[in-house]
């Protein structure tokens, strides 16, 4: 597994749901997507103006010396796979270090950010960022910005431009506007500068961006002696940010979404001072098949749809429980079809299925 994933992972992973509790029993089928190949990792997929998925690759070879990535796109659920993309990646020092890619898509092209290593350890030694903005045209692009080389594993875009998740110790975590040309960074606003102010997840959905995010919480007397479960409602926050407008609003429903129903499978003894026992936490995406504010929300034992009237289990699968299986991502198109991918027994396998209709409301 990539070592960068891996540090990112640790980092976001947070918060069970509490959709279990009043849920409707689950009453959709899925099919299995075959992948373009086996070797691969899917690092990011996106559903095109037409209709087609479209996956971001990566693989390592020759003993880390080298990373592959690649995109490919399908019209046929995975019966037949076009490549789009396919560039190769070596680091700087071929003798000591070795080299990990991380891939997402932006707009119409890709940004893939390039870690070198001292061999088989953590240690960093150069970090580089792309911009491929059409593929296998040649038109690589290395930017200079060193933000933009390290940001914190989430970025998403819509028409509206490309944003990130960064973090600097001057100015802690922000959400920012990337422009890709210019490599300026604008913030958005969505948290803010406390050291307790965290991302945790953010996803998009026309021209808005929702985040799951903390703020600054003390904690009761009871809390911080671990007597009583700490109220998540205090610090867990949904935020919902327009990009046309640079407007942000708190969102009832994402909080109700993300409160966690038994702390005690999740968190050490709480002290007060944001010190988290991690567990896989589950990935959302906004109901765009729907007029009304809705999610949908993947974990480790299905699908949930979440509205202002009910939490209701689409589809259940008994194969993604257990920690050591993660849920990597999940979209949905405008006619209400969902795609999941999983990563199963430690990233030894993985699943891509697609859910069909029942999203409409």
């Amino acid at each position: 597994m990539n070592r960068k994933i891996s540090i990112l992972v640790i980092l976001i992973m947070v918060f069970l749901t509490g959709c279990n509790s009043g849920g409707t029993e689950a009453n959709l089928a899925a099919i299995d997507i075959p992948l373009p190949y086996q070797e691969g990792y899917v690092q990011d997929m996106k559903i095109t103006e037409d209709g087609n998925l479209t996956l971001a690759m990566y693989e390592t070879m020759n003993g880390g010396k080298k990373a592959k990535a690649t995109v490919w796109q399908t019209s046929d659920d995975g019966e037949n796979w076009e490549q789009l993309y396919e560039e190769y990646f070596e680091p700087n020092n071929l003798n000591k270090e070795t080299v990990e890619i991380l891939m997402y898509f932006a707009g119409d092209g890709l940004i893939i950010t390039k870690h070198d290593y001292i061999g088989d350890s953590l240690e960093v030694t150069s970090e580089e960022a792309y911009y491929i903005d059409e593929f296998n045209n040649g038109s690589r692009k290395l930017f200079a910005s060193n933000s933009i080389k390290d940001f914190g594993g989430r970025l998403i875009y819509n028409n509206n431009g490309i944003y990130i998740n960064i973090y600097n110790e001057e100015d802690g975590q922000q959400i920012v506007r990337l422009d890709p040309d210019k490599e300026t960074l604008t913030d958005t606003g969505i948290v803010g500068k406390d050291e307790y102010e965290y991302v945790y997840y953010m996803s998009s959905g026309g021209d808005r961006i929702y985040c799951i995010c903390s703020v600054a919480y003390e904690g009761t007397k009871e809390e911080k002696e671990g007597t009583v479960p700490v109220d998540t409602s205090k610090y867990i926050k949904g935020r919902i940010y327009d990009t046309t407008t640079g407007e942000m609003s708190e969102s009832e429903l994402l909080n109700k979404a993300y409160q966690v129903k038994n702390q005690k499978k999740f968190y050490e003894k709480w002290k007060g001072e944001n010190q988290y026992s991690y567990t896989y936490m589950p990935v959302f995406c906004s109901n765009i098949s729907s007029e009304e504010e809705s999610y949908l929300l993947a974990h480790n034992d299905g699908v949930y749809m979440i509205d202002s009237d009910e939490t209701k289990l689409l589809y259940k699968d008994k194969n993604w429980k257990g920690s050591s299986n993660q849920i990597s991502d999940i979209l949905m198109t405008p006619d209400g079809d969902i795609y999941v991918h999983v990563y199963l027994d430690n990233y030894a396998d993985a699943q891509l299925i697609k859910i069909s209709g029942g999203t409409h409301s």
